[in-house]
């Protein structure tokens, strides 16, 4: 586990080194990051674009472990169909990344 990044826990109720449990210990090493972009979006008659944006966090819990929080605003143009308005799409995503063997 200390290779995961872990840390031992401390206090009255700690798990013995020989039992493999640390719960909520992880050394805090991350980035933040924007997102801009293109985006396309079908309704039942139309294709309309857009353009996404956003930021988000990446934490690294170990070499192999991260976790990524993305929150990000698809702004949908009113161009296509019989679009009238601009519509706005709110998205946020979680994921758990696992790294297989990159060196960086």
């Amino acid at each position: 586990l200390d290779r995961l990044g872990f840390q031992p826990q401390t206090g009255e109720d700690a798990f013995p080194e020989t039992r493999p449990m640390r719960l909520g210990s992880f050394a805090h090493d991350g980035e933040t990051f924007l997102l801009l972009g293109a985006t396309l979006f079908k309704f039942t008659q139309a294709f309309r674009p857009g353009v996404n944006l956003g930021a988000g966090v990446r934490l690294f819990a170990s070499q192999w472990v991260s976790f990524r929080l993305d929150v990000t605003d698809n702004i949908v143009l009113p161009i296509g169909g019989s679009a009238k308005s601009i519509i706005n799409v709110m998205t946020i995503t979680l994921t758990l990344a696992l790294n297989f063997g990159a060196t960086e």
